[in-house]
Order: C-alpha cells, then structure tokens, then sequence
C-alpha cells in the first residue's frame, strides 16, 4: 500500500464506474476552499448537488457537465443575500428572485448575475420599481413608487429618470414632460401642490424662463386719491429683465396696504403695546417701516360714522381716571372690521385687484391716536353733541404703501418674488364737527303764549 495516499485527505468519497465518479459522491478540492457533494456523472457533478465555499457560502440544485444548470439556490453568507432561480453555467441566469439582508427583493430576469430585462426591485415595504434594467440598474421604461409618497412613470437611463415621464408627488405635485438625469429638462408641464401652474422648456431642473418680481403698474412713482376714493391695483410676474412672464399663471398674490411705523414710546397703552407685537413692521424702499393698514373693497358705507363705530355701551365719565382705556377696550369689544380684499392668482403673469379703498382702522390702531378731539365742556359723554365733535375714522393726509406679495404656499421652487410697492397719497377735506340745530322761532306761538297770560290777568 501507498503510505503517501494514507496520509492525503482523500478528494473524492462515492461511486466510481469505469474508474469515474458516478452517482452519489463527497468532493473536497485540493484548494480546499469547495466542497461537493451530490451526484455525478461521467466524472462530472450532474443532478442534484450542493457546492459548499469555505466561507459557509453555497450553492445547491441542478448541475449539468461539472457546473449549477438549471433551478437552484444560492447564499451569499458575505452580503446575507439568497438567491432562488434559475441558473446557467454556474451564474444567476434567467428568472430569480434575490432576498437581501436589509429586506430589499428583487424578482425578474438576471442575465450573468446582473439584473437584467423586466423585474420589480422592492427596498422597503412602500418603495418599489417595477419595469427594465439593465447592468444591475433601472433602464429603459419603468415605474418607481418612493417611499415618501411620490410616484413616477416614463424612461430610465443608468439608473435615473431621463426621457419623457410622468410624476406625481405626494403633496399633489404633478409633472408631465422630458427629464435628464432625474432633473426636468425639455419640455414639459407642471402644476404645483401650491396651484402654481407652468408650461415650457426646463433645463437643468428650473423654468428657462421664470418671474423673479412683481411690478405694480402704474404711469407715476405714486398714487394719489382723495379720501374715500376706490383704486385699482394691477400687477405683472417679471424676471430681472424686466420681461412679463406670460407662463406664470396660479400664483398667489396678497394685497395690502401700510402705514408709516413710529417706534412706541414709554408708557404706551395696553392696546398700542398689543399692536406692536401683533403686527410687525414691513421694511419699504422708501426709508421707513409701515404696519399693517386695512384695505376693503368700495362700499359708499364705509364713510358712514355709524357703520364704523357702535357705541352700545355705557361711556365712562370723564373724572375716571381710566377713561381712556375703557374707551379702547369698548371700540375693541364692539368695532367689526369690513372684508379684506381676498389673495389672488395669476393669470399669463398678471393679476388684478379693481374698486378697492382704505378702510376705517380699529379703534386702537396707533397711527390715530389723538385723532378725536377733546369733548366740548358741559356736554355729556356719548350724547348727540359728543358724537358730533367725533370725527370719522379714516385716513389722513398722510402717506400710505400699497404692497402686493407672492404668498404662494409653498413656495414655488422654494423661491417667492420680490415684493411690490407704491406710494399711495390721501387728500381729505377738513373735517368740521357738526352743530345742534337752533329751535327756530315761532311767532304765532309767542302771541298765543302772551294772549293767555294776558287772559288769565283779567280773569284774576
């Protein structure tokens, strides 16, 4: 006997016909990495069989001429991957389903251990894409749903969004049109979840022509009005150059007006120190900061004193030394504020507001403190004479902004345009508190009144 062949690991274990295995047999390689073991044929693993790596990799199925051919599974113990297929020549070819160990699965056609031709890719429980690949990669037409909602349907190149395609994100966001290395790029359309709506050439993932400001039209820097006077306001969507932006159509605008901003001194009221938390100071072109002013949509009441203030409470006296404030707080309590004119959308880059005025101000808004006149001496709070020596609430001859802002929400490619501003002056008559009528004077009266007397006298 061969006392070398004693001590060698014998390679092979099985069947042997004509001095080759056949049947069932227990491989070991010389390298001993692999090991086989299953059935054989002409000295060739063939039939059923299960290559194990040294590494605890394996593969187990059918085997034709010495390689895996034909159903089969393989694992992958550096990665955790299992594979169930088909095979050819060893390699994951035909349809498969691949279990990845962070929970992923693909299920499709492989062609030489590449995921290729049709197939449906699953990396989590709402993510999946369901269409072409080729070289491991999304390529050619598919359809993606991500994990936060969104959607897409159209091409694919090397594992990006390019060609014509269709998405729709979970917001509400809908594009139609051509991409390029998943940017918008070509023609196309979108209709954002905001209600802004553009049509037209993309390029590198923005509009090719896109608005940056908004312009107030108007022949002069400046709008001047008398008091009670109805304005309109219309706008334009421009870029930097100045160009309407006609496919500029569904964004918001707001329109509102301001009133020049004076910094409240020490010792303010309760209710000046309220509005200046509650309405922060707008920075203008023109040198200083406004606060809000209501602005309404012409109605020939608004001029009526009794439309504008309602005195259903009793009025303090004047010796009380907190009269002042219980006059404030009374207008706060009772004073109804008329409709503001409503957010618009654009349409072709413009956008209009028509018959629109300024409104009587709260009460308590501090541009007109100091407005209403001292009572006239003897004469009772809240009386028709003290109401008579109110002024109405209105305006000044002062100087107002008009402001018109894009508050599209969101925000239209995370970008809003420049605001809009114009000086805007109010003429007003003088105001001239009214007068109680004199009683005139009845002369047939007086000579009745004298005549009996006169009788009266006789008779005594």
């Amino acid at each position: 006997m061969d006392t070398s062949a004693q001590t060698k690991e014998r390679t092979y274990i099985g069947e042997v016909r004509n001095l080759k295995r056949e049947g069932f047999g227990v491989y070991n390689y010389e390298n001993h990495f692999f090991k086989y073991e299953g059935e054989w044929h002409n000295g060739k693993k063939h039939g059923q069989g299960r290559l194990v790596m040294k590494d605890g990799s394996y593969v187990e199925g059918q085997f034709k001429n010495g390689e895996i051919d034909g159903d089969g599974f393989k694992y992958f113990v550096t990665s955790g991957a299992k594979y169930s297929g088909q095979f050819q020549k060893g390699e994951l070819h035909g349809h498969g389903v691949m279990q990845y160990k962070d929970g992923s699965q693909f299920d499709g056609q492989w062609v030489f251990n590449k995921r290729q031709g049709h197939g449906t890719l699953k990396t989590s429980e709402k993510a999946v894409y369901e269409g072409a690949f080729f070289g491991n990669m999304r390529h050619g037409e598919g359809t993606q749903t991500y994990e936060n909602g969104d959607w897409y349907r159209g091409g694919w190149v090397l594992d990006k969004r390019e060609g014509y395609g269709e998405f729709r994100g979970a917001d509400g966001t809908i594009y139609s049109g051509h991409w390029k290395s998943d940017q918008y790029e070509g023609d196309g359309r979108i209709e954002h979840c905001s209600g802004f709506i553009y049509e037209g050439e993309w390029f590198n993932g923005f509009p090719t022509s896109m608005a940056t400001k908004i312009t107030i039209l108007v022949e002069t820097n400046e709008l001047e009005i008398n008091h009670g006077d109805n304005f309109s306001v219309k706008v334009e969507c421009r870029n930097e150059k100045g160009e309407v932006i006609e496919k500029d159509t569904g964004r918001e605008l707001q329109l509102m007006a301001g009133f020049k901003y004076t910094k409240p001194q020490p010792g303010s009221s309760l209710f000046d120190m309220i509005e200046d938390v509650a309405d922060k100071p707008i920075e203008t072109p023109f040198g200083y900061d406004v606060v809000p002013f209501p602005l309404t949509y012409y109605s020939s009441n608004i001029d009526n004193p009794e439309n504008e203030m309602k005195t259903g409470s009793k009025p303090s006296t004047p010796n009380d030394p907190n009269s002042k404030d219980t006059d404030d707080i009374n207008d706060q309590i009772e004073w109804k504020p008329l409709p503001q004119p409503e957010s618009k959308r654009s349409f072709e880059g413009c956008c209009e507001w028509n018959e629109v005025t300024l409104a009587p101000p709260p009460p308590f808004y501090s541009a007109f403190k100091g407005d209403i006149p001292n009572q006239p001496k003897n004469v009772k709070p809240g009386s028709r004479k003290a109401k008579a020596a109110i002024p109405p609430k209105g305006p000044k001859n002062e100087e107002y902004v008009i402001i018109v802002q894009d508050v599209t929400t969101p925000s239209f490619m995370e970008k809003s345009l420049e605001p809009a501003f114009l000086l805007l002056k109010v003429k007003r008559k003088k105001y001239i508190p009214k007068r109680e009528p004199k009683p005139k004077w009845d002369t047939s009266k007086l000579i009745a009144s004298m005549s009996k007397n006169t009788g009266e006298e006789e008779d005594g």
